[in-house]
């Protein structure tokens, strides 16, 4: 009596190319079905990243006033309108922080004649992105302009019903660049030739460029805009809405988003139609190649049979080969799909990776399931049948 495994190996031998080549169709749709898996998260871990972690999307600015009976007229924002904005989102169910954005009406010069304009943040809005920044300290956008600086103000003064510069003083300033810190420097206004100091700095300046006029130089004077940190970002666009309706102004980035998110679900609708198509033709081509390879043996099990072989001993030589054939497809694919999502995608890779090998485990399990079926009822089938049929093939 020959060994079972050497016999598996002369079945293996006989392979049809038709089913090898069935095979390779197979393993390439697996792939691509896992490859599909992986842009889907790749895109995922881009929204993840672009949108949902990115705090610029949280941000909801408000820059001007509109009049309600002229709304063509934009005007500028007042002192009043902080307190106004906040009653407004006391009717909001949201979790959300309020601050001030002021930029200096004129530009400053440092020792080199190099002119900056003066920014400044509440505390709060600092303390949201991680900075902690002292009296005297400015943000640069630039990490070749850190360092001590001195920076040359203007005394204004009131003369003949206007305002001129009547002396100056200098202040020396601490500029720091934010490095390693996640944030998108343009939300607080700070560009090549800008700077952002914290409100008190602010405030301790224009009382100085104020001091011999009458402008008032209280929290209301230089009044940029007002920014909203809404922490749930579902809620960023409804309240923006409830802004506009109350007159003002509202710019967030989650109009974009949801014009993004849209389209996305189109592309993932259509990907998936086209990836199950194209898996249930490559699993019925497979399904019917093995069909057809396990009708071309039957004259080798008759023979097995004749030689005394049980059924169950036929149907596990052959098994031996199909199970080596389905492990090979799926070492193959998921080892590309896993190495496409370690190197692409970079939010949820193990939640990618688990989703990935359930679903082409289960493909190829079930395939092995049914070509099992297959191979168990050919070999339960009458030795003189099998030998008859073969022969009718031939």
């Amino acid at each position: 009596m020959f060994d079972d495994k050497k016999v598996s190996k002369v079945i293996e031998k006989k392979t049809s190319l038709y089913l090898k080549f069935t095979l390779i169709i197979f393993t390439v749709s697996i792939c691509v079905l896992g490859l599909g898996i992986n842009y889907v998260f790749f895109q995922y871990s881009s929204m993840q990243d672009n949108f949902f972690e990115n705090m610029n999307t949280h941000i909801i600015e408000v820059s001007n006033k509109i009049d309600k009976d002229n709304p063509s007229y934009v005007g500028a924002l007042e002192a009043d309108d902080y307190d106004v904005i906040s009653e407004i989102m006391q009717d909001e169910n949201a979790n959300y922080e309020l601050f001030r954005i002021h930029s200096f009406p004129f530009g400053i010069t440092d020792e080199n004649n190099k002119t900056y304009y003066i920014n400044s943040v509440s505390d709060e809005a600092l303390k949201l992105y991680g900075i902690k920044l002292d009296d005297d300290c400015a943000l640069c956008q630039n990490s070749n302009e850190k360092g001590e600086k001195k920076l040359t103000f203007p005394v204004i003064s009131k003369s003949m019903g206007g305002f001129e510069a009547s002396d100056s003083f200098g202040i020396d300033m601490k500029f720091i660049y934010p490095s390693g810190i996640a944030i998108s420097k343009s939300i607080f206004g700070i560009y090549s030739n800008s700077v952002v100091v914290n409100e008190n700095t602010y405030q301790k300046l224009m009382q100085k460029v104020y001091a011999d006029s009458d402008v008032n130089s209280d929290k209301s004077e230089g009044l940029s805009n007002i920014q909203i940190y809404v922490y749930d970002l579902s809620l960023v666009k409804p309240i923006a809405k409830h802004l506009i309706d109350n007159n003002y102004s509202a710019n967030y980035a989650m109009g974009a988003f949801s014009d993004i998110m849209a389209m996305l679900r189109d592309n993932y609708l259509w990907l998936f139609i086209l990836m199950i198509a194209f898996l249930i033709l490559a699993v019925m081509n497979t399904l019917v190649a093995f069909w057809n390879y396990i009708m071309t043996l039957r004259k080798d099990i008759g023979i097995l049979m004749h030689y005394g072989y049980s059924s169950k001993r036929i149907k596990n030589i052959y098994i031996r080969f199909v199970r080596k054939k389905f492990l090979l497809v799926f070492a193959l694919s998921y080892g590309v799909c896993a190495v496409t999502a370690l190197v692409f995608v970079h939010s949820c890779v193990y939640m990618c990776l688990l989703i990935s090998l359930g679903i082409i485990a289960t493909v190829c399990l079930l395939n092995y399931v049914i070509v099992s079926a297959i191979l168990s009822h050919v070999s339960k089938e009458n030795i003189l049948f099998l030998l008859r049929e073969s022969k009718v093939t031939e």
